[in-house]
């Protein structure tokens, strides 16, 4: 007989001292009782043996003494319960990112094709990244919201940052430049290469993104096209922003490029494991973006009924 989800204690009292009914007399009574209990599936089986039980005052404090060992017991089965669903949980977020990993791996350089500014900028790329959000407000508004937000609004994105400045060791980071989000990407760096007036902006610069503090070095459109210098890779991404009737369609794309077969080696190496992290900052920036613009409508809306 299997007794699933059971647990045991088993209480003896006596009334020479409890170590003497171990040490001396083996307490083999109690461990035959307990190794029947296990054999019929019942786990744990903690042991309790009290000494000295001669008074009635004795016998009192340990009915309360057994209370509090009841409501111990029941707390760590439910710890038990716990600490198992966490394990499964992390086994798969574990195996997921493993999984994530070879697929990151086998799809280097293999990435498939979609129209975009990116098209003329990049026309060929190791990876690509591909995300889009609906936002129900019009366009203008969300293009308005775009260049106004900030990454460091996210604690979210922020966290990623610093888990992977903590993962390769890298240094403190810089104050956070003032300004939107445009104005941030070119003070650390990145720089407009591409651009269709109040639709999609693309960005571009060149880096060694596996260097645990990499600098991003912005280059002119025409520069950014021709550079092939080896030791970097070419990074471009784009935000664009569509009417689709009342709302809008934000989009985001990321395309990079090894300048070299050593760098290709390495950055494969990189995305593999990191890319994981790299979709997740453009999926919460989209997210932020639609939740900032259907807020400011929100308030339009408000406003105007008002």
């Amino acid at each position: 007989m299997q007794c699933k989800e059971k647990s045991a204690r088993l209480v003896v009292t006596m009334g020479m001292p409890a170590f003497m009914y171990k040490t001396f007399f083996g307490a083999h009574t109690a461990k035959n009782l307990a190794l029947n209990l296990r054999r019929c599936g019942v786990g744990p089986v903690r042991e309790t043996f009290v000494g000295g039980v001669g008074s009635e005052s004795a016998g009192r404090r340990w009915i309360v003494a057994m209370a509090r060992l009841v409501r111990l017991d029941a707390f760590l089965r439910a710890g038990r319960r716990v600490g198992r669903v966490l394990a499964g949980a992390g086994t798969l977020a574990i195996g997921a990112y493993l999984a994530n990993v070879a697929f990151g791996w086998a799809r280097f350089g293999k990435a498939a094709h979609a129209r975009s500014l990116l098209d003329d900028v990049m026309p060929e790329y190791d990876v690509r990244l591909d995300h889009r959000v609906t936002i129900h407000a019009p366009a203008k508004l969300t293009l308005e919201t775009l260049a106004q937000t900030q990454l460091e609004r996210s604690p979210l994105i922020q966290a990623l940052f610093r888990a992977r400045r903590i993962l390769l060791r890298g240094a403190a980071p810089p104050a956070v430049p003032a300004g939107g989000l445009f104005e941030q990407l070119e003070a650390i760096g990145w720089r407009i290469v591409a651009q269709e007036h109040d639709r999609e902006l693309v960005f571009g610069a060149v880096t060694t993104p596996w260097k645990a503090d990499p600098e991003f070095i912005g280059l002119d459109a025409e520069e950014f096209r021709r550079f092939r210098a080896p030791g970097y890779v070419k990074i471009a991404f784009s935000l664009r922003v569509e009417p689709r009737g009342e709302n809008a369609a934000a989009r985001t794309q990321t395309r990079a490029l090894a300048t070299d077969p050593a760098s290709r080696r390495r950055f494969r190496r990189y995305w593999a494991f990191l890319s994981p992290g790299i979709e997740i900052v453009r999926v919460l920036l989209l997210a932020q973006l639609k939740g900032e613009t259907e807020a400011r409508q929100r308030a339009q809306s408000r406003l105007r009924a008002g």
